[in-house]
C-alpha cells in the first residue's frame, strides 16, 4: 500500500482545484476549470435576436385583480358584444410566455441542469470514498445511471476500491433505532443494488472498466462519495480534506443530479402553474358548495 505524503498533498492541493490523482492509477481524461464556463453563444445564433414586444393589457393590470379576476378582459368583453373585435385586437402572450423567451429560458436551465449532471466529470481518477468510513479509499471511475438498478432518477458513482468500506448504512428504520439508541447502525454488504461488488458489469450492463486486478468495485450512491486527500490517520485525514474542499470549485462540492425537465418548467413558470391550481381549487369549492347553498336557502 503506497505512503501518502500530508504536506506534499497539501501543497498539490493549494496549487490546483482537482483532488489528487491516486499514484496507482491512470491521469484523468477529463479535465474541469476552476472558473465557470462564459455562457455559450449558441443560444443566440439558435434564437436570433429577441422580437421587439408591445405592451399588453394583461402587463398592465394589477396583480391580484388581473391574475385571478381577468379585470383586463372586460373591454375585449365588450368590443366583441359590439361586433368590433378583430384579429389584430386579440391579445397576445406575455412577453415571458412568448415562444422565444420561453425556449430561451428553458434552455438555459437545461444547459445549467447538464452542467450539474456532467459536474464531476473531470475528475474520474481521483481519490474518494464515502461519508460514513472514514478508512475507506477508493478511486473514481465512472458517473452515471444504472439501468439495471431500475432508479432512472439517481446517479451513481462507480468506485474502484483498494480499501472498500468496512461497514454499510442499515435501511431507514434501523439507521433510526441506532439513531435513538445512540449507536451506529451497520447493514453487511448487498448481493444486489447500491453498494454490490461487481467487476464493472451490472446484470450485463458494462459501467467501466476496472484497472487493478486485486480491488474491488462498487457504484455508490454519489451523495454518499467525497473526495478524500492525505494520510488514513483520521485527524489528518479531516484536516486534509477540510483543506481539499476549500480549494475544489463549487461545481464538484455539489453532487451532480440528473436532468429533469418537470424540474426545469416548474423553475421557470411556477408562479403561472400555481395561478391555475389555486383558481382549480376555488373552482372546484364552489362546485361542491353549490348543494348545499341551494339547501340552505
Amino acid at each position: 500500500m503506497p505512503a501518502y505524503s500530508v504536506s506534499g498533498q497539501l501543497a498539490r492541493a493549494s496549487a490546483t482545484p482537482h483532488p489528487p490523482v491516486h499514484p496507482t492509477v491512470l491521469t484523468p481524461v477529463y479535465h474541469q476549470s476552476s472558473h465557470p464556463r462564459p455562457p455559450p453563444r449558441g443560444l443566440r445564433d439558435l434564437f436570433g435576436e429577441e422580437p421587439a414586444y408591445e405592451k399588453q393589457p394583461e402587463d398592465r393590470a394589477g396583480w391580484l385583480l388581473g391574475a385571478f379576476f381577468h379585470t383586463w378582459l372586460g373591454d375585449l368583453m365588450q368590443r366583441a358584444a359590439r361586433e368590433e373585435l378583430t384579429m389584430d385586437g386579440l391579445p397576445r402572450p406575455m412577453r415571458e410566455y412568448r415562444a422565444y423567451n420561453a425556449g430561451v429560458a428553458l434552455s438555459a436551465e437545461l444547459q445549467r441542469q447538464r452542467a450539474r449532471r456532467h459536474a464531476w466529470d473531470g475528475y474520474v481518477g481521483a481519490r474518494v470514498g464515502v461519508r460514513w468510513d472514514d478508512a475507506s479509499d477508493g478511486v473514481l471511475r465512472w458517473v452515471g445511471a444504472v439501468q439495471q438498478y431500475g432508479t432512472p432518477g439517481r446517479l451513481y458513482a462507480g468506485v474502484e476500491w483498494r480499501v472498500a468500506p468496512s461497514r454499510r448504512r442499515g435501511c431507514c428504520v434501523r439507521r433510526c433505532m441506532g439513531w435513538l439508541l445512540c449507536r451506529g447502525c451497520s447493514a453487511p454488504v448487498p448481493e444486489q443494488g447500491p453498494g454490490a461488488y461487481h467487476r464493472g458489469e451490472v446484470d450485463g450492463e458494462h459501467l467501466f472498466d476496472p484497472v487493478e486486478d486485486d480491488t474491488v468495485l462498487t457504484c455508490e450512491r454519489v451523495e454518499d462519495v467525497v473526495f478524500r486527500l492525505g494520510l488514513r490517520d483520521d485527524a489528518s485525514q479531516v484536516s486534509s480534506t477540510r483543506a481539499l474542499l476549500k480549494e475544489l470549485p463549487e461545481s464538484a462540492q455539489q453532487c451532480p443530479h440528473p436532468i429533469q425537465v418537470w424540474w426545469a418548467v416548474w423553475t421557470l413558470f411556477r408562479q403561472s402553474i400555481m395561478h391555475v391550481v389555486v383558481l382549480g381549487i376555488i373552482r372546484n369549492g364552489c362546485q361542491l358548495m353549490t348543494p348545499l347553498l341551494l339547501k340552505w336557502f
